[in-house]
């Protein structure tokens, strides 16, 4: 009987222990206690300041790549960056648009 408590006991210490582990992954731990930070604006405004992070070298001597800083970028801000290079294509054709 004894037994069958200890396994019922430490079976309820890993599951408080996964939970806590599973709620602080999705959480936004980046950021202190109570601070929120959302992107407001278009998405593409992201990309471009993360190619223009990226391409001045501000971080890290440039020595990251961009999927890496969009990576961070949506964690930060808690949103979906995950077609970065699709999004340079169409930078590039607004501009060459722009120039015409």
């Amino acid at each position: 009987m004894t037994l069958k408590f200890a396994r019922f006991i430490a079976y309820e210490k890993l599951n408080e222990y996964l939970d806590s582990r599973l709620h602080r992954a999705g959480s936004s731990s980046v950021l202190p206690d109570g601070i929120t930070a959302e992107w407001t604006d278009k998405k593409i405004y992201l990309h471009q300041l993360t190619y223009a992070l990226v391409y001045s070298k501000s971080i890290n001597h440039g020595n990251i790549t961009v999927k890496a800083l969009s990576r961070i970028f949506e964690i930060i801000f808690n949103t979906d960056l995950s077609n970065v290079h699709r999004s340079r294509q169409e930078m590039y054709s607004q501009r060459m648009t722009l120039r015409i």
